[in-house]
């Protein structure tokens, strides 16, 4: 019977199945971060929370949106950069910090920033 919530034991379920698995026993702590994550997230928002894309260009928004970002951040200038993934899981973009990089997901950006010494 289909319902619109999480068992209750999913979240060990998950764990019993990374640990069956040898390529994902390294992981599990990082998959049950991201799953314990994405499971509040879903009851919160539902289906939404799950989408693997936006129903609009984030990019686009966060470039239009750049001189108020500038000026409410006292920055001097703003780079978006959008993250890819290749076939094989790597990063398809180069710079910026590995780990906002992985933290970055459909409709929550990361942000990283840096100093140019002049």
């Amino acid at each position: 019977k289909a319902t619109k919530s999480f068992p209750a034991d999913f979240m060990a379920k998950l764990k019993v199945l990374l640990n069956s698995h040898d390529a994902l026993k390294k992981m599990t702590k990082n998959v049950m971060q991201f799953a314990s994550f994405v499971k509040a997230d879903a009851e919160l928002r539902g289906q939404d929370a799950i989408e693997l894309s936006m129903p609009f260009d984030q990019k686009a928004v966060l470039e239009s949106n750049k001189l108020y970002l500038l000026k409410s951040l006292d920055l001097q200038d703003i780079s978006v950069r959008v993250v890819f993934y290749n076939v094989d899981g790597h990063v398809a973009v180069e710079g910026g910090d590995a780990k906002k990089i992985e933290a970055a997901a459909p409709g929550k950006p990361t942000i990283y920033l840096y100093s140019i010494d002049l």
